[in-house]
């Protein structure tokens, strides 16, 4: 718990400096969550060390991060199709769920995981053939050099 404090302050003081960071309700929104589906003594406990979550308030500050996150908006995915299912908001679960296979899906044949297979293709190719060159230049530039 101690930690979930330390990185809702973190995420508290970064959103006060930049307004737009929307990653931050990642560890707000987790945190508010988890606390706000404790039973009601243990969340009566954490009031007393000043403490405080909400479910639906967590959801909600998931929600912002996949609306406007930058870096952290699959695992807001994640976590808010986690918290959508166990509230039995199954629909929700599945179209983010559904969402995120998409993207990894358009993710896989990005331009840079084609260059990479591309780039692939041509070692595989031009290696053996470099090789060649290197060897031969090895016994031309051998065979000219005087013996002593």
């Amino acid at each position: 718990m101690k930690r979930l404090k330390e990185a809702n302050e973190y995420a508290k003081s970064l959103l006060r400096e930049q307004p737009d960071a929307n990653d931050a309700y990642v560890a707000m929104g987790s945190a508010n969550y988890i606390i706000g589906s404790l039973s009601g003594g243990a969340r009566f406990m954490l009031w007393f060390g000043g403490i405080h979550g909400d479910k639906k308030l967590g959801m909600e500050q998931l929600g912002k991060t996949i609306d406007g996150g930058r870096y952290l908006q699959p695992f807001a995915k994640i976590l808010l199709a986690l918290a959508a299912r166990r509230e039995k908001q199954d629909v929700m679960a599945q179209k983010l769920l559904r969402e995120l296979s998409e993207e990894i899906r358009k993710a896989r044949s990005t331009p840079r995981s084609m260059q990479k297979r591309w780039a692939g293709s041509f070692l595989r190719r031009c290696i053996p053939k470099i090789v060649r060159q290197q060897s031969t230049l090895r016994k031309k530039t051998s065979s000219s050099l005087p013996m002593d």
